[in-house]
């Protein structure tokens, strides 16, 4: 570890800390532990170093404990300065809290005689408890079998195959069933027939298409190819005759064995290598604005989330029987915990909710058309996964006339009947693990997403644009709701509650923000209660039945590894992955927003209530009093028991701004449990705070290096990718994942010049480039973009999103209250357009511009402010004086497409320091103050600079005239450039004597 105070030593400590951690998350099943110098002494405080955080935070983070805290003795050292003035313990263990009981004995040798180094050596003992069964019983069932998923090759295909093979082939069978139909009146029965026909034939006609097996033994390990299985069958029957055999390893027979097994693993190790070079060239040749691609490949290169066991209820369940504990957990959750009653006794919502629907005999205007059948098949996504029924959303959108015809039937026939097949309403759920440091063997660190059959889909997209039409009507959502909504974000929610703090702040008055987290939202709606809240806008009567139908009889069964469980009931919650679920959950949990404001509970601005910023479930209440506060969580917890909801307290906290002015003895608690008051929580994935004093950097340089190394490994300097790919990589997908909501964050500007820094620093070791070379140089040679400047960028484009709203909306609204008290954010906008030369904010307010031509003027200011910045340094810089030659060189033909060898890794280190004149010449050595004078050594006539040691030293002239005549003589002269050919005069030394001898070539040609 490093043991310098530097920034640059700083962020290194924090570097290496993140390749631990990527290791440590790679390998979660496996036991930890850390020991080494970690130049911090952990066990004594009082012996601060500035790293010491860092590892503080690293521990905290992962649940690491240091032993020499835990077992060591407090007066102890491990190391001591040459002259004994300076003692401290920074040689250590760290290991899992969980598993420090199993750690005994530390013991330091001081007096080690044949230890010369001034570190002491350091021993504990382990002793790894075994687990028993009695500690955790363990679930024992008959494993299900592999759910067979033949998916077809749609991207494939030309649109002329398809036609001939499939939509030509399916219409003839549509036919068929159309034919079938003729006089004859529809009843469920019937529909029942005509469905599972169309799902078969959808299904059937497909396959004469090109498709994947779908054994359910999933996709396999590309490197397996066949000529590695070759060789391992031909391994393991020798290996078998060798045991069959008796006789030991070094009889014929097993040695023969042995030599197959290491040519068998050669192999294996040539088509992993081959493999990942692939991998990385189809990435090298994506288009960097071509998202779907890009992403795809580098989902393919990332590390994937694998669990092996469950912890459930007191049991554990294992290998096979894991889809048991999955099964048993998703049905705890689709099952309510109370009986609700059928009926919602409430004088808001009366008991007989027929009163309520508007009972007309047309309903959603009677039929579905074509044109709504075609709008809504064209909005399915392709690439998307299939239902249970196995038919993706290309089966649809790739259907003809006759089929369609019957779809349509079909559906209108649903509405008519008032009856949904049950095929329609099964779901397949997969469970997908949150992410971070939560633990993976627990189930409740996952979230159910269902896989529902695409024709129950396409009738959900004909219903939603209806149900929004009058929803809307009745003002739903509220205005305050920012969640599933069309150009509301996020990261717009929270810069509203940005402004709304600011302007608090800026008139100097307290402010309470209560942050409540909703308990398994989506999965615990009261459905009987969700259908009388749509009761009661007095929907058309078949737009009720719609939605009621789809919650009737619905059941789900869990996905895992190939294989299904068992089919269970879903009687609570909206399905996360349905069409309408959003809509619906928005509808439900909107009368809490609109009770609080009627009771004029929580803030206001001017005549602007503001007391409540709701993003789907996550639910912010402000007030500037602590009393009103009380109340607002008191009509939230009758709200939600009301709906049968819950707020979970543990993972809600409040935050008071302007401490200052508060008394700190104020308390809140929502049904009698406490609700802590923090300085700090994650709300809609920022950090707010009481206070300027987080260090939002950290997680930013965080989440980078996690992601980057997640993709290209945990070694940099060994990373099998060339710098411009691995800068792609950097620009596409990790800078996203560091500056996710930083239009929202507070970043100082030493926040902001740490960001810049860890960037240059990272792709400073990629390249193999001193520290001490010049930081524009990062730029020049990776094509990057100062993480500053995109932080810039993406807070205009905020600023242009509220721009682009109506004038009534809360976001503009609170952007003209900022302007008046003149706030942070204001005033960072201001600078910002003021840094890239755009319009001044007044200007933008009068005027608005539109969003895509906003978009397009940052993003052009942007490479502007870069390319000056560069130009500027490339003035000033005498180390960067290569790339003021023109033509300008550019970064990409600097590297090889790929590095095949490692030889090709010192090449590239080489070229980067040649191109920014940090190689360590006699010049560059004198330069640093590592040599007495700047003399070459070979020729000792001139000064030795890189062109003096390439093209003109007279010592080393024949081994670069035997070189150049090689590279002539080579039939691949081209790949080398036009030099050779177009240039004669590179070949004629400006000391060419009359003799004709060459010492030297021309280096200005050079």
């Amino acid at each position: 570890m490093p043991c310098d105070a530097s920034s640059e030593a700083l962020a290194e400590y924090q570097a290496i800390l993140e390749e631990i951690q990527c290791i440590m998350q790679q390998n979660r099943s496996s036991s930890v532990i850390i020991g080494g110098d970690l130049n911090v002494d952990l066990h004594n405080k009082e012996r601060k170093k500035r790293a010491f955080n860092i590892l503080d935070s690293f521990m905290a983070e992962n649940d690491l404990v240091c032993l020499s805290r835990t077992l060591g003795d407090s007066e102890a050292y491990t190391y001591q300065s040459d002259d004994g003035t300076k003692r401290s313990n920074i040689d250590t263990f760290l290991t899992h809290s969980k598993s420090a009981g199993d750690f005994s004995n530390l013991l330091i040798y001081n007096d080690e005689p044949l230890n010369l180094s001034d570190h002491s050596p350091i021993k504990v003992t382990w002793s790894p408890a075994s687990s028993s069964v009695s500690e955790a019983r363990t679930h024992h069932t008959v494993p299900s079998n592999p759910l067979r998923r033949p998916k077809v090759k749609w991207k494939e295909l030309s649109k002329q195959m398809i036609k001939e093979l499939y939509t030509e082939p399916l219409d003839v069978a549509s036919e068929d069933i159309l034919v079938s139909l003729a006089d004859v009146m529809p009843d469920e029965n019937l529909l029942d027939f005509v469905t599972a026909r169309l799902q078969s034939a959808l299904v059937q006609t497909s396959m004469n298409l090109p498709h994947t097996k779908g054994n359910g033994r999933g996709k396999g390990k590309t490197e397996w190819s066949p000529e590695v299985e070759e060789c391992y069958q031909r391994h393991i029957n020798m290996w078998k005759d060798w045991k069959r055999s008796g006789e030991d390893k070094n009889s014929p027979v097993g040695v023969l064995s042995a030599d197959l097994k290491k040519a068998f693993r050669a192999k294996l190790r040539q088509a992993r290598a081959a493999c990942r070079n692939g991998l990385l060239s189809r990435i090298e040749e994506a288009d960097e604005h071509n998202d779907k691609l890009f992403y795809t490949l580098v989902k393919e290169q990332g590390p994937g989330s694998d669990v092996h066991q469950l912890n459930l209820g007191g049991l554990t369940y294992s290998g096979p029987d894991i889809i048991q504990g999955w099964t048993r957990h998703f049905q705890d959750l689709a099952t309510p915990t109370v009986s609700s009653p059928t009926q919602v006794l409430n004088p808001t919502h009366p008991e007989n909710i027929d009163s309520l629907v508007i009972h007309h005999p047309q309903g959603l205007d009677h039929l579905f058309t074509s044109k709504e059948l075609s709008q809504a098949i064209s909005s399915l996504r392709p690439g998307k996964a299939s239902g249970p029924d196995n038919i993706s959303p290309e089966h649809l959108m790739y259907t003809g006339c006759t089929t369609r015809i019957l779809i349509l039937i079909m559906m209108n026939w649903m509405i008519h009947l008032k009856h949904i097949p049950l095929s329609l309403k099964d779901g397949l759920v997969i469970p997908l693990f949150k992410g971070g440091n939560k633990n993976p063997t627990d189930p409740g660190n996952y979230r159910g997403i269902t896989l529902t059959p695409v024709l129950g889909k396409l009738l959900e997209l004909l219903v939603k644009p209806k149900l929004s039409q009058h929803l809307q009507e009745h003002q739903i959502p509220d205005p305050l709701q920012f969640g599933f909504q069309r150009e509301r974000s996020c990261t717009l929610t929270g810069k509203a509650l940005d402004l709304v703090i600011e302007v608090y702040k800026s008139l100097n008055q307290p402010l309470y923000i209560a942050m409540l987290d909703a308990q398994k939202a989506f999965d615990t709606v009261w459905q009987d209660g969700l259908l009388s809240k749509i009761a009661v806008t007095r929907p058309p009567t078949v737009l009720l039945d719609t939605i009621s139908e789809f919650y009737n009889s619905c059941s789900s069964k869990v996905f895992w590894k190939h294989e299904v469980g068992p089919s269970f009931p879903v009687l609570q919650g909206v399905r996360q992955g349905g069409v309408l679920s959003p809509m619906l959950y928005t509808l439900y949990i909107n009368d809490l927003i609109k009770r609080l404001r009627e009771y004029h509970l929580g803030c206001s601005v001017g005549n602007l209530y503001v007391g409540v910023i709701a993003f789907a479930d996550d639910i912010a209440l402000l007030s500037n009093e602590p009393m009103e506060l009380q109340q607002m969580l008191n009509v939230t917890f009758h709200y939600t028991n009301e709906w049968k909801y819950k707020i979970n307290p543990s993972k809600s906290a409040i935050i008071v701004l302007n401490q200052d002015l508060l008394n700190s003895d104020n308390s809140w608690q929502i049904n009698g449990e406490p609700i802590a008051q923090v300085s700090s929580h994650k709300h809609l994935g920022i950090v707010r705070t009481d206070n300027l004093q987080y260090d939002y950097a950290a997680d930013a340089i965080t989440k980078g290096y996690r992601s980057f190394y997640a993709l290209v490994g945990t070694s940099p300097l060994g990373a099998r990718v060339v710098p411009h790919v691995a800068a792609k990589l950097w620009k596409t997908f990790c800078v996203p994942r560091m500056i996710f909501g930083c239009s929202s964050i507070p970043f100082s500007r030493a926040m902001l010049n740490r960001l810049d820094k860890a960037q240059i620093h990272l792709f400073k070791r990629i390249l193999g480039l001193p520290t001490t070379s010049a930081d524009e140089a990062v730029y020049l040679l990776t094509d990057v973009i100062q993480i500053s400047l995109l932080v810039t960028k993406e807070k205009l484009l905020l600023l242009g999103q509220i721009l682009c709203t109506d004038m009534d909306r809360i976001e503009r609204r609170m952007l003209l209250h900022g302007i008046c008290a003149n706030t942070k954010s204001i005033q960072e906008w201001r600078n910002a357009l003021q840094q890239l030369s755009l319009p001044p904010l007044d200007e933008l307010v009068r005027n608005p511009p539109n969003y895509h031509l906003w978009k397009r003027m940052v993003q052009s200011a942007v490479i502007q402010v870069s390319e000056a910045r560069q130009h500027n340094a490339l003035t000033k810089k005498t180390s960067l004086s290569l790339w003021t030659r023109t033509p300008k060189p550019k970064a990409k033909d600097l590297y090889p497409g790929h590095i095949s060898n490692p030889s090709l890794r010192s090449a590239i280190t080489i070229r980067a320091q040649i191109s920014c004149q940090v190689y360590l010449t006699q010049v560059r050595l004198a330069k640093i103050g590592k040599a007495p004078d700047d003399c070459c050594r070979l020729c000792m006539s001139a000064c030795e600079d890189v062109e003096h040691l390439v093209a003109t030293c007279p010592a080393l002239a024949p081994v670069r005239q035997d070189l150049i005549q090689r590279v002539k003589a080579n039939p691949n002269t081209k790949q080398f450039g036009p030099c050779f050919e177009s240039t004669p005069a590179l070949f004629k030394s400006k000391n060419q004597g009359e003799n004709g001898t060459d010492t030297g070539v021309n280096a200005d040609s050079f």
